[in-house]
């Protein structure tokens, strides 16, 4: 969602395909960053395909956004956590505490020794190729556009899930 003030900045030169990738460029962002929603509160149809890359992701990824169909009551949610110092904080520390594991033992979702991995791990890397090659691993989108993945968002680090109740970090080495 864009305010209404952003939008009057941006909507004379908003382009007609891949918004997001141009949303990432320094003329845009200004130093903005975009929160990414912890509950989907849209699903992707058939027609998603036509959607902001012409259909050249749905199938490996958009396909299997849900949309999800349990009440949540955001405007009695305490949303504090999202303001920017907050958030910030918060996310730099999970990070920070977050252990680091090897390719395989996030796929064992266990350490060598057998001992069954935390809920927040991360994967370092330290170049463009080696970013790609663990990415696939994952089948995480793994192109890199406007000098970052599409999915660094947030101190070049890019979220995912690969089991449930686990959140798996890529995180920037370099």
């Amino acid at each position: 969602m864009l305010t209404s003030t952003l939008w009057m900045e941006l909507k004379e030169k908003w382009p007609e395909a891949f918004w997001d990738d141009w949303m990432r460029e320094s003329g845009q962002r200004k130093g903005r960053a975009c929160i990414r929603p912890e509950i989907s509160r849209t699903g992707i149809s058939l027609r998603g395909k036509k959607g902001v890359s012409k259909g050249l992701y749905y199938e490996n990824h958009l396909k299997h956004i849900v949309l999800n169909r349990n009440f949540y009551n955001f405007s009695q949610a305490d949303l504090s956590y999202l303001k920017k110092d907050i958030y910030d904080r918060n996310f730099k520390e999970t990070v920070l505490k977050a252990v680091s594991v090897r390719i395989n033992e996030v796929q064992n979702g266990k350490f060598s020794n057998g001992t069954i991995l935390p809920d927040n791990v991360k994967l370092l890397y330290d170049t463009v190729l080696h970013f790609r090659r663990i990415a696939r691993r994952f089948e995480v989108m793994d192109d890199f556009r406007v000098k970052f993945s599409k999915f660094i968002c947030f101190f070049l680090i890019v979220l995912f899930s690969f089991a449930i109740d686990f959140n798996h970090f890529f995180f920037s080495s370099c």
